[in-house]
């Protein structure tokens, strides 16, 4: 996953501050091999992500990212529609979420 962190500073109170992350500069990317052969490379362009810095206590710092999993792009239409199925993305809700544990 690219980000960039931008300066759309949350208010907070002491040290740690929120920062939302600009959608126009981050990516959600993967890529799978298909058939052991070629890779497909994929990203999703519906994203919303934001983190929590505390310059004193970096391990306290943390990121929260929600993908709208229909917003899938592999650059085959016929493909999107079939990761969007229930047999994979739609069976597993319209958001995927992460956070992390450790930066």
């Amino acid at each position: 996953m690219g980000s960039n962190l931008t300066t759309q500073k949350q208010p907070a109170t002491g040290p740690q501050s929120r920062w939302a992350f600009d959608p126009s500069h981050t990516e959600v990317e993967f890529a799978a091999k298909h058939l052991g052969m070629m890779t497909v490379r994929s990203t999703f362009l519906e994203i919303a992500a934001d983190g929590s810095i505390d310059p004193e206590h970096p391990e306290a710092s943390s990121v929260v990212v929600t993908i709208q999993t229909a917003s899938i792009r592999t650059h085959n239409p016929l493909r999107d529609n079939h990761l969007r199925s229930s047999n994979f993305l739609e069976g597993r809700g319209p958001f995927a979420h992460g956070a992390s544990g450790l930066l």
